[in-house]
């Protein structure tokens, strides 16, 4: 009775343990997933069976059954990205299982996916005597079926896409279709060895399978090192090691299993072997990479799942899509591709370790060691590190919406060293003017050009009138120049020598006024995706197009207009060199280069020849093209792991100790590839997250009136300025606190000082050493290296915080038009499409577009080194160079008079001055000991380890044991390295940049000092750098019969000026100036004054009766009643490299109403003269010869004359000018 009582409770318990189990399902639905597709148990089945056994015990099979379902259903969904059983059955299972391994070469199980009503079928690619209608009759097969909406046939892909209704057909109607059509057609063709499509399940079971045995394998090393089970002899997982290092042996498995199945029977070797011997650590490290590439491929199936029905559409006239024909016309490539570091570094270490263990065997007569050795010589490190470098840069891509339509583009980066760039890609804008020709009486280029952008601006994209006479027109003769009412631009025809644009004509009613050519705008990432390329190092190949013109200059090579991008991408790699190709249309080059980047156009099909799928626009090709430079680096400095972990684990196996250091052999090799991931990774990680190049648009505001400027900036996308997320913000508080950062920033700092050429070599002697039992010398060498590096990150630190307090102090503010006014916001506030107002002493911190200017001049020195002021309008400039855009201001720029009203178009890298700096600033090469020390280490360290070679050989020859002559060659080689070479460098630096800074420089890097040392040329910008950028009166050359001296004509002249006055003219200030240092300034304002301008020519000002001029001398000449032969005298003081201005005055009764007026009669006075003053370089006593670099200089032998003396100081001897 007791039993019978208690058996509701155990119904309960077991219904929970049921329950329990349902949720267990969830948790490992991987190996559950793998398992059931390989038995290739329906879904049903276990359903019906697990009822059974429930119904008897649990009393609720129904909910258990439900549960584990729709867990599996769930857990499968989350792991693939994707849901894994559309059909409901594990039988799709069973058949991707079966098609894993099938052998290479007879391959005739098709993948499929299907996902939201949309099939796809892998097809074979047509046979060459195969019918050229074959898709087609595919096609409409398909598309004859119930419940078939449209399909169409891709043979780029080999995949046929099907839209279905789930409800009417299903998945195995449609492949069911396709074989039957195969078999109709008398033939089943093999399919191909694929690259692995988004799309495949295939690829994400295998990684998944790969991942459970590896961490079966764990366990079960663990679990035997926990329990009385006897290891097997660590010699057993030799097999691995032979087997993954042996071509051979993995290209006979790959044609009897295939691809997948050779990399699955490898890994259950491994993790069986190494449980057996009861090794956790391999099985470890590569379930981390097993894991790496899991969530890869599900990343991959991910962002094919949410672009599936942007990129897969049907052509809406029937036709195939223009991209997805055969691949004709791409050929092959006319030589292999050139083998990497990677792929060096492996083949080389091949015959080196078959030779050091014959070498060892012979000379020990132990398998053993020589077991060992093989172990310890494995290339996994240096593949592992761009294998996680990859897998992570995929994923993290894939999350930003990057299509891989071949994964393996991102694991042939580190190869590339070539980068082609179609023109056309880069041009996707509007429409916008190149150049514009006048035809006709009354219009002007500025006229056809504003007239005709004005047009294009408002044009229907389909428009377009017929290149010929208006019936309806009338006669415009008389009408206003630039207007548009009653102008029209012609059908656009084909521009001859200009790839990519057209010739539009423009017309005023029936009137022919001008021609224009035309050409789509620039991309706001085209010249960030170029300049990205060349600071990868690559060569820079750009396609000829039209709208590059302004842009095609940071590339290296323009290829000519009559070259198809399929030949540049074949003639370079013809050269030797690894393709990428950045492109948005041509199949043929994206199907030839060796990593194809396709950004998606709007309205177009997808690029589906190429690799890599981006979305619109250009910023994700860049943060692509950007990556290249970041896996060579990986794989150069996974190289260097390898080859550290290499010698050192060969050192153990070779000479180590039989209890402890021999077992050991394999730790620093394992060590190494665990640094690889862990490097390769957070590589990835950094590129991935890298801010994305700013964007720069590249309309020709200059070219455009101000209401066309303000309308097209109203329409571009604002900046996103909202706030940071809360994780930023905690991240940003806690990188904030000085405990933090300082110690961060001074770990990155030491880092960067690390990576020095000799850092691996020392690094490497230093474990040498210690491995043979010289700690006292391997701790030596480590602390040269890292005291070195201590410091130098030490001065770096000082130095930027230095450089960080003198830019803070500099930061400008600037006046920003608001609503009801203007406010004053930092510069670094001012965005695309701001209105700013400027005034006289003013920087500019921006390029904007003048919407109003009033007697506005700027000093543009600092960009064009033209030490005049410029003077400035509103007047559209079209076709005009920098120097000449009147309409403009420039960053860097200072207002030296006027005020004017702008627009911002342009902030940062994307003004003229950006561009210009990152343009300068672009591949510099290494310098003084950096330069010295690499050239050493590629000269030196060969013979170095030659000779420690030799040594070891001789001690053997001798028949010293073997431990003692390696002893010996090694000692020798770390001896021969000069590791205290960077230490003295490295101090004599700090020393030099001390007493720099107590002069006041600061001296960013150190290393920079040494090559100040074989300096034998000086070349110096004139302008801003040795001048102060300040006028000064110098010379003052009285004339006339006035009977003044020089005290009463600076009184006469600074008479025109107010006491501090500080809108002033530049050379009204000058006057003032030289006045006050005299104590002859005026006091008070003038009764009247016109001030300075550039268009004027002279200023003119009433005081007490006597008007005053000062101007150029070829304009106060003119307004002179009796110059005489003044002007030969100007003539004189400007080749004395003088600027000249004149002073003229009379007397005037009463106060005129117009000044300009009545500046007529006058009376020349005196001629002035300055130059700019600067300083005279202490360049001869050094012996270098000086070359200035500027636009204006004095005539040779000619030297400027000091300013004027002040009466308090007598004149100084020696000028002060140069």
């Amino acid at each position: 009775m007791s039993v019978l009582r208690r058996a509701p409770t155990a119904r309960r318990a077991l219904s929970d343990v049921a329950r329990l189990a349902g949720a267990a399902v969830q948790a490992a639905a991987a190996p559950a997933v793998v398992t059931a597709g390989l038995l290739g148990a329906s879904s049903r089945a276990a359903v019906r069976t697990a009822e059974g056994l429930t119904s008897r015990v649990a009393g609720r099979p129904v909910d258990l059954a439900q549960t584990a379902v729709s867990g599996l259903r769930a857990a499968g969904t989350l792991l693939t990205g994707a849901d894994p059983l559309p059909t409901g059955r594990l039988r799709e299972l069973a058949r991707v299982a079966t098609g894993m391994f099938e052998p290479e070469g007879d391959r005739r199980t098709p993948r499929v996916w299907a996902d939201s009503g949309l099939v796809q079928v892998e097809v074979p690619a047509p046979a060459p005597g195969a019918p050229s209608d074959a898709g087609r009759a595919l096609r409409r097969r398909l598309e004859g079926l119930d419940g078939v909406q449209w399909a169409t046939v891709n043979d780029v892909l080999g995949r046929v896409l099907v839209a279905v209704d789930q409800r009417r057909v299903g998945v195995e109607d449609v492949v069911t279709t396709v074989r039957t059509l195969q078999d109709a057609n008398g033939r089943r063709e093999v399919l191909p060895e694929p690259a692995d499509h988004p799309a495949d399940l295939e690829p994400l079971l295998a990684v998944a399978a790969a991942l459970a045995v590896d961490t079966l394998g764990v366990a079960a090393a663990l679990a035997g090192r926990a329990l009385p089970v006897p290891a097997l002899s660590r010699h057993a997982t030799l097999t691995v090691t032979l087997l993954d290092t042996q071509d051979w042996i993995s290209g006979l498995l790959t044609r009897r299993i295939g691809r997948v199945g050779t990399r699955l029977v490898l890994e259950g070797l491994s993790a069986v072997l190494h449980s057996a011997t009861q090794s956790p650590t391999v099985p470890a490290i590569n379930a981390v990479a097993s894991a790496q590439q899991l969530l890869e491929v599900r990343a991959r199936r991910q962002v094919w799942r949410r672009r599936e029905e942007e990129l897969c559409r049907p052509d809406p006239d029937g036709t195939e899509p223009e991209d997805t024909g055969p691949s004709a016309g791409s050929g092959t490539r006319p030589v292999p591709l050139p083998a990497g570091v990677v792929d060096r570094y492996q083949s080389r270490l091949a015959p080196t370790t078959t030779a050091a263990v014959l070498a060892v065997l012979a000379l020990t007569r132990r398998p053993g060691r020589a077991a060992d050795l093989v172990k310890a010589l494995s290339p996994k490190a240096a593949l592992q590190g761009r294998e996680s470098f990859a897998a992570t840069l995929d994923l993290l891509m894939c999350r930003s919406g990057v299509l891989p339509l071949d994964g393996m583009a991102y694991r042939r980066l580190d190869r590339v060293d070539c980068v082609v760039v179609d023109g056309g890609t880069l041009c996707t804008g509007p429409p916008v003017v190149l150049e514009a020709h006048a035809e006709a009486d009354g219009w002007d280029v500025a006229a056809v050009w504003t007239t005709a952008a004005r047009l294009l601006a408002t044009e229907d994209p389909g428009g377009g009138d017929t290149d010929g006479e208006d019936p309806g027109g009338g006669d415009t003769d008389g009408r206003v120049p630039g207007g548009a009412g009653g102008t029209r631009l012609g059908d656009p025809r084909e521009a001859p020598g200009a790839p990519g644009a057209s010739l539009r004509t423009l017309y005023a009613g029936r009137r022919r006024v001008g021609s224009v050519l035309v050409a789509p705008e620039l991309d706001p990432h085209a010249e960030a995706l170029l300049t990205t390329a060349v600071d990868t190092g690559a060569r820079v190949v750009l396609t000829a197009h039209a709208g590059c013109r302004e842009i095609a200059g940071i590339a290296e090579e323009v290829a000519p207009a009559d070259e198809p991008t399929a030949d540049v991408v074949r003639r370079q790699q013809a050269e030797g060199r690894g393709v990428l190709l950045v492109s948005a249309a041509d199949r043929a080059a994206l199907l030839a280069a060796d990593v194809a980047v396709a950004p998606v156009r709007p309205g177009r099909a997808p690029a589906w020849a190429a690799d890599l799928v981006t979305g619109q626009g250009l910023a994700d090709a860049c943060r692509v093209v950007r990556a290249v430079s970041d896996a060579r680096a990986v794989a150069r400095r996974s190289v260097q792991s390898a080859l550290t972990g290499n010698v050192l684990g060969g050192l153990l196996a070779a000479v180590g100790s039989a209890r402890g250091g021999q077992r050991r052999a394999t730790t620093p090799g394992k060590t190494a590839t665990a640094w690889t991931i862990v490097d390769g990774t957070w590589t990835a990680v950094r590129a991935a997250r890298r801010t994305p190049p700013a964007p720069s648009v590249h309309t020709p505001w200059h070219a455009l009136d101000p209401d066309d400027v303000v309308r097209r900036l109203a329409e571009l996308p604002r900046v996103d300025d909202s706030p940071p997320g809360p994780l930023q913000r905690a991240w940003r508080r806690a990188t904030g606190v000085t405990a933090v950062r300082v110690p961060v920033r001074f770990a990155r700092t030491v880092a960067g000082e690390l990576a020095d050429p000799l850092t691996p070599v020392l690094g490497a002697g230093a474990g040498a050493t210690a491995v043979l039992g010289e700690t006292a010398d391997a701790f030596l060498v480590g602390g040269v290296t890292v005291g070195n590096a201590l410091l130098g990150a030490a001065q770096r630190m000082r130095a930027e915080t230095a450089l960080e307090s003198l830019l803070l102090q500099q930061d400008a503010c600037v006046r920003r038009e608001t609503d009801g006014g203007s406010e004053e916001v930092p510069a670094g506030a001012l965005r695309v499409g701001d209105v700013v107002l400027v005034g006289s002493g003013d920087v500019v911190t921006a390029d904007a577009r003048l919407l109003a200017a009033e007697d506005l001049e700027v000093d543009e020195s600092s960009l064009t080194g033209e030490s005049l002021a410029v003077d400035k309008s509103v007047t559209a400039t079209p076709g005009a160079e920098v120097a000449d855009r009147r309409c403009m201001l420039f960053d860097g720029t200072t207002v030296v008079a006027g005020t004017g009203r702008a627009v911002v178009v342009a902030v940062g890298p994307a003004t003229q001055a950006g561009r210009a700096a990152r343009a300068a600033g672009r591949g510099a090469p290494p310098a003084g000991v950096q330069a010295r020390l690499a050239e050493l280490t590629r000269s030196v360290l060969p013979l170095t380890l030659a000779g420690g070679g030799a040594v070891t050989a001789l001690g053997v020859a001798w028949r010293r044991p073997l431990r003692e002559a390696v002893s010996a060659g090694v000692a020798v080689a770390v001896a021969a390295v000069p590791e205290g070479l960077p230490l003295v460098a490295t101090v004599a630096q700090q020393a030099a940049a001390r007493r720099l800074s107590r002069r006041g420089a600061v001296v960013r890097s150190a290393r920079v000092l040494e090559a100040l040392g074989r300096v034998d040329t000086v070349c110096f910008d004139k302008t801003g750098t040795l001048t102060e950028n300040r006028l000064q009166v110098v010379r003052l050359v009285p004339l006339g019969a006035g009977g003044d001296d020089e005290d009463g004509l600076l009184r006469r002249a600074a008479a025109g000026v107010g006491a501090g006055d500080t809108d002033a003219h530049e050379t009204d200030r000058a006057v003032v100036a030289a006045a006050d240092d005299r104590g002859v300034a005026c006091a008070g304002e003038p009764e009247a004054s016109v001030p300075f301008a550039t268009g004027r020519g002279f200023s003119a000002a009433l005081r007490g009766g006597r008007l005053v001029v000062k101007g150029a001398p070829e304009v106060v000449l003119r307004l002179c009643a009796d110059a005489g032969d003044a002007a030969g005298r100007v003539q004189e003081l400007a080749c004395e490299g003088l600027r000249v201005l004149a002073v003229a005055d009379r007397e005037v009764e009463g106060r005129p109403e117009d000044l300009e007026a009545a500046a007529t009669g006058l009376t020349l006075r005196a001629w002035w003269g300055w130059p700019t003053p600067c300083a005279r370089p202490r360049r001869r006593r050094s012996g270098n010869s000086a070359r200035p670099v500027c636009g204006c200089w004095w005539p040779p032998g000619t030297t400027p004359r000091p300013p004027l003396p002040s009466p308090p100081r007598p004149a100084s001897p020696t000028p002060t000018g140069w």
